[in-house]
């Protein structure tokens, strides 16, 4: 699932609070979000660990099967 869907369907949060959860500033997420940056390695953990599993690190990857 890519961020944004989760953010949109799933977080009962802002982004602002989610962003806090995963030790990034809004603008960062919004980056993340709209794709315009990868999270580095432990930041990616970290959203893995906080969305349950539900974006994983192949999310921020466009890989054509």
């Amino acid at each position: 699932m890519k961020l944004s869907q989760y953010l949109n369907d799933e977080h009962k949060g802002t982004r602002v609070e989610f962003s806090s959860l995963i030790g990034v500033t809004p603008m960062a997420l919004h980056r993340y979000e709209n794709g315009d940056r990868i999270p580095h390695k432990d930041v990616m953990a970290k959203i893995h660990q906080v969305t349950n599993g539900k974006v994983s690190p192949t999310d921020f990857y466009d890989l054509v099967a």
